[in-house]
């Protein structure tokens, strides 16, 4: 169907075009810092290496590329008939329609496309799309989709709290296990390829730190107030007495940053992904290229943060020993690059625990300096599932030991008054109230009333 489309198309060039160079580095943007911002698409950069993208195809669904109104309406339109012609239809209510463009850019006219020329109704368009369980929002933001895996990664949590995490008949190892089995790949799906700040990151890691501590809460003592549990002493609480290795959220998003970047390299010279990566995006028509490239920003601080090497502004080797591993498709080059991300995991977890080590002592010395008490900064959240909060019934207590008060067999019968309640008035003062009367005792009133009615009419 897509050849069909593209015979309809004829010699249009639709579609989204790109600039790229195999032998660079997949991480080098020296390359597009030293060029131009107004440098055309047929100049000497990367000369005779470009393709264009019109579609990419999953299953049954089509993503269509163009980079202007009238492009991607030839596109949605030939696409339509070409449908037609095998016999099936586009669904005008699951098509829409997203125009990407950097958050700096203010608000542009919405665009006007049309499945068909002679309809009068367009598609709609939207500035984040749902697909795959994964959030793509107009400029490449991701503070949407992290908002939704929090909330999901609680709700995984939560479904599970009463049969495994707070089940006093399993031990903590296969707890453990089965938070990062179910719980942290929740949080992750789909982290390779994002692009996030500090704060996002340590975001992440603060609701980490309050599902082990709810997990870890008897094996890890209390400490003294104001203090509060350690993030470091849960993960080697989980380490030691858990048998599980827990790295930080931070570490945890370098490393699947970094083993998706050998799962591109180790491809095919062919692959759309691969020239994706080792390209850069290029407007046609202005020749100005996309300004930012998240995933190899991503994949650059990870390199940087494991330590596999240090990237210059002016250095374009594509000899460094990541690389060559990197690429190495052999069986033995795919473990050496697993073993060279999982000893930078390992380093950086080291290089992580001693700067949080440094800050929290830094934090504790300028509190006792001030003689300030410091306000908790992991407070306990409330019990939520995916969709809000949960409420947590209350049992009946006694007044005064806090007992829950539970009538034996005599008091079933029994007419006892329950205790009065005492309520704040408007001028804040204490109001003794008397709460309504049981059903019962209602009951038994309206009865004896029937009873005496008889009575006093034949008195009468």
């Amino acid at each position: 169907m897509i050849e069909r489309m593209k015979s309809i198309l004829g010699p249009s060039r639709a579609g989204k075009r790109i600039i790229y160079d195999i032998t660079s580095s997949p991480v080098d943007l020296s390359s597009l810092q030293s060029s131009s911002r107004t440098q055309r698409y047929h100049d000497n950069f990367f000369p005779d290496k470009h393709m264009v993208i019109q579609e990419l195809l999953y299953a049954d669904d089509c993503v269509l590329y163009a980079e202007s109104e009238a492009q991607l309406q030839d596109l949605v339109q030939a696409y339509n008939t070409a449908a037609k012609d095998f016999g099936q239809q586009v669904s005008e209510t699951k098509t829409k329609v997203m125009v990407v463009q950097a958050a700096t850019v203010g608000a542009v006219t919405p665009p006007y496309i049309r499945l068909n020329p002679n309809e009068q109704v367009a598609l709609q368009v939207v500035t984040e799309f749902s697909y795959l369980g994964s959030i793509d929002s107009r400029s490449g933001d991701t503070s949407i989709e992290l908002t939704q895996r929090i909330a999901r990664m609680r709700g995984a949590y939560f479904r599970l709290q009463g049969r495994v995490f707070e089940n006093n008949a399993l031990s903590l190892a296969p707890k453990l296990h089965l938070y990062k089995t179910f719980i942290v790949p929740v949080a992750l799906y789909g982290c390779a390829t994002w692009d996030l700040s500090p704060k996002q990151v340590r975001l992440l890691d603060q609701w980490q730190y309050r599902l082990l501590r709810r997990i870890l809460r008897q094996h890890v003592p209390s400490p003294v107030p104001p203090k509060q549990t350690s993030y470091i002493d849960l993960l080697d609480v989980a380490r030691s007495e858990g048998s599980t290795i827990i790295y930080s959220m931070e570490t945890m998003l370098y490393f699947l940053t970094l083993r998706y970047l050998g799962h591109i390299e180790r491809s095919n010279l062919k692959s759309l992904v691969r020239r994706t990566l080792h390209g850069h995006l290029s407007n046609k028509a202005t020749g100005v290229f996309w300004g930012r490239h998240h995933y190899k920003l991503a994949a650059s601080r990870a390199l940087q943060a494991f330590q596999l090497h240090a990237i210059q502004p002016a250095t374009t080797d594509i000899d460094q020993p990541w690389i060559t591993a990197c690429r190495d498709n052999s069986p033995e080059g795919k473990t050496k690059w697993a073993q060279l991300i999982r000893n930078g995991a390992e380093t950086h977890d080291a290089l992580w625990r001693r700067q949080r080590h440094d800050r929290t002592a830094a934090h504790t010395i300028a509190t006792e300096a001030t003689g300030t008490v410091p306000s908790p900064t992991d407070p306990e959240p409330l019990p939520t599932n995916s969709e809000g909060p949960l409420a947590v019934p209350s049992s009946p207590t006694s007044e005064r030991g806090g007992v829950p008060s539970v009538p034996g067999p005599s008091a079933r019968n029994t007419m006892a008054s329950p205790p009065a309640q005492c309520r704040r008035s408007s001028d804040g003062k204490r109001k003794r109230t008397q709460p309504p009367l049981p059903r019962t005792h209602k009951r038994n009133q309206v009865q004896k009333r029937r009873h005496q009615e008889p009575q006093e009419a034949a008195t009468g």
